[in-house]
């Protein structure tokens, strides 16, 4: 092999491991903050799952949770479908009593409206 080809080789070593420390071990370290996560998961805890959807943990068995959302509507999902807890998002955990007047004023300018 001549000087060309240790330096063909040299860059697709360079490029490989590039590969491997910008693509697949960042993905290795969320799988598992993900996996560590579902592990500490327990009844009470507000969460949202990966299509928005808030709720609390109601029960929890070994592949799903059974989350309550605000409406009282309970909903089976699969442990790995939850994205994270509330309070880990700013603006996220909104008190109660904001809400509740936000949609008073909602519902009394729909009521004007009409």
């Amino acid at each position: 092999m001549g000087t060309q080809g240790w330096a063909i080789l040299i860059m697709l070593v360079v490029f490989a491991l590039a590969f491997y420390l910008l693509l697949m071990r960042p993905q290795q370290n969320q799988r598992k903050r993900q996996e560590e996560m579902m592990l500490q998961f327990k009844p009470g805890d507000k969460i949202f799952n990966t299509s928005g959807i808030i709720g609390t943990i109601v029960s929890i068995d070994e592949m799903t949770v059974v989350v309550e959302t605000e409406n009282g509507a309970e909903i089976r999902m699969l442990k790995g479908g939850i994205a994270g807890y509330v309070n880990t998002i700013p603006g996220l955990a909104e008190p109660q009593e904001d809400q509740d007047n936000e949609s008073a004023h909602i519902e009394s300018a729909d009521q004007e409206n009409k």
